[in-house]
């Protein structure tokens, strides 16, 4: 058996051979539909993984914009409390999630 594999790369070959086993016990049209069902989820899984990473990549260009401007601001001399007040008329984000971050800021800026 192995001789017949001699152009195909070993892990490969192992890989089938444990793989083989893992739907020996199903019919044909259940591994079908096991199948779908598991690239399904390596999908769903990819897509949440692209769209955190976009999330963050977007997360992060707002954060340095912010900073650039709080240093644009700072290069002008303007004092603390004159940045505080531009950055405090900024208008409320959009999202959710963005919403409840900017009332916790509030809160804890009161506090």
């Amino acid at each position: 058996m192995l001789a017949s594999t001699a152009n195909a790369p070993f892990g490969l070959f192992l890989l089938a051979q444990t793989a083989g086993g893992w739907f020996d016990g199903f019919e044909p049209n259940d591994r079908f539909a096991l199948t779908i069902i598991a690239l399904a989820c390596v999908t769903a899984v990819a897509i949440i993984c692209v769209i955190g990473v976009f999330h963050l990549v977007e997360t992060l260009r707002k954060s340095n914009a912010e900073m650039d401007l709080k240093r644009d601001m700072i290069d002008r001399g303007m004092t603390a409390e004159e940045i505080k007040q531009v950055i405090a008329a900024a208008p409320m984000p959009e999202d959710g999630f963005g919403r409840m971050m900017a009332a916790w800021g509030s809160k804890q800026e009161k506090k």
